[in-house]
């Protein structure tokens, strides 16, 4: 099965029938010039992360440092009143468990190997790439990577959008590598990935649903292995997910008396995204001791807080509320849904955090960036559609997120994981723009001596 490879003017045949990435230059040399790269990415984030100071400046990042300590010295999964919780998923703690269980409860050693996903993120990219581009427009993807401002930023923070980027990158690899090779390990691997990426954050849950619908829906590799090979595919994407996070709401159940899926704080997700007066880039500032920012919202939550029973009942008051307040205004909710769909495409960060690491031009360096890709990308995955499964899938993903971040809480932090498919498709609209306007400039006739 031939995915599509190749960019106009390439030299290749286009995107469907393209002399791919591997075409044009020798494996080894490849290999090289992409570790280079890695090595580049790793390098970058390092340098950028050893000048933090070794504490942690988020409120969350905090919490999930506390949890994976607990973890390793109870064994347990605890609040801070040493009660057994959900309320932070648990996907980042159990990972910093893992990196303190190695190099002691240390932040910096944390952020070392948040560096080396990056760079392993920076290969990701480029296998998906040169499924869709050729090898130059691979290598820039690649390069982009490694240079992504807001990618490395991320290397320095403790909270997990830097596992989040490297899990959905991987899961979108893993699927590709199933349908063309009718793989059932690695339809398996994109599940265990997802089950992670689930508890981590709820909201990559319909995401790897996606995944799996695809090894389904995707007609041509279907037609060559059948509908019972693509539905078992299927199956063993989802299977992982279904078993590590049935475990996790067993376990739940059993703690609160609840089905709880993931985490409680879903309900106050939601009731922080639909809250009379909220906007689109309000987030979580409501909530800022002494801002108040959106009249009533502290006391209403002051009120649920406060209701007897235990952390799933107080989440299932948040979401019978939010979803009062939606029933009261369902055109507010449609608006407001749609600007907060639009709100995680922002072209630059909002800081809910002022006393965090800041550089002074983070404004510039994401528009310089992401702001600059974003034009190519959207202009290169819609000419790549008629042509391309991989570009569908892509703005299937795009989608999926939006629709989900629309109901609950928008920050650009929450779209970090697509940004991957930005500087993929980015890339090739970039390349093949320079290759339009190299053609032009050959073809013109020159004049003079």
């Amino acid at each position: 099965m031939r995915w599509d490879r190749g960019l106009p003017g390439s030299g290749g045949a286009g995107p469907t029938g393209g002399s791919g990435a591997r075409g044009g230059s020798h494996p080894k040399r490849e290999f090289v010039v992409i570790a280079l790269i890695c090595l580049l990415a790793f390098l970058i984030r390092v340098a950028y992360v050893l000048t933090l100071q070794p504490t942690s400046f988020w409120f969350d990042g905090g919490q999930y440092s506390r949890l994976a300590t607990g973890l390793l010295e109870h064994g347990s999964y605890l609040n801070d009143r040493g009660r057994p919780s959900a309320y932070w998923p648990p996907g980042y703690p159990f990972f910093m468990a893992a990196v303190y269980a190695l190099f002691g409860v240390n932040i910096v050693a944390l952020r070392v190997v948040q560096c080396l996903i990056g760079a392993g993120t920076v290969a990701l990219v480029h296998r998906i790439a040169t499924r869709v581009l050729d090898r130059d427009g691979a290598r820039l993807a690649a390069l982009a990577t490694a240079l992504y401002p807001l990618f490395i930023y991320s290397a320095g923070a403790d909270m997990p959008v830097t596992l989040q980027i490297v899990l959905i990158a991987g899961g979108v690899l893993l699927t590709l590598v199933a349908v063309e090779r009718s793989s059932a390990r690695a339809a398996l691997g994109a599940g265990l990935l997802g089950a992670w990426a689930t508890l981590v954050a709820a909201s990559a849950l319909p995401a790897f649903l996606l995944f799996a619908l695809w090894m389904v829906w995707d007609r041509e590799g279907t037609a060559r292995r059948g509908r019972s090979r693509s539905i078992r595919l299927a199956l063993a994407c989802l299977l992982p997910i279904v078993v590590i996070v049935g475990a996790w709401g067993v376990r739940n159940q059993r703690v609160f008396g609840h089905p709880v899926l993931v985490s409680t704080n879903g309900g106050y997700n939601l009731w922080l995204g639909n809250h009379p007066g909220v906007k689109a880039s309000t987030g979580n500032r409501a909530q800022v001791p002494g801002t108040d920012e959106v009249p009533g919202m502290d006391a209403e939550a002051a009120r649920i807080w406060s209701l007897p029973g235990n952390e799933a009942t107080r989440d299932s008051a948040f979401t019978r509320r939010a979803l009062e307040h939606i029933a009261a205004d369902v055109p507010r909710f449609l608006r407001l849904s749609l600007s907060k769909s639009m709100e995680l495409w922002a072209l630059y960060p909002r800081p809910m955090t002022e006393d965090r690491p800041r550089l002074g031009i983070e404004k510039l360096a994401s528009l310089f960036s992401y702001g600059l890709l974003l034009p190519f990308a959207l202009v290169w995955l819609f000419v790549s559609l008629p042509r391309s499964r991989v570009a569908l899938l892509v703005l299937l993903l795009f989608l999926v997120y939006s629709m989900v971040h629309a109901v609950i809480l928008s920050k650009v932090r929450f779209r970090l994981p697509l940004d991957t498919f930005v500087i993929i498709y980015g890339s090739g609209g970039v390349v093949a723009a320079a290759r339009g306007l190299s053609r032009r400039w050959l073809a013109k006739p020159r004049t003079g001596h």
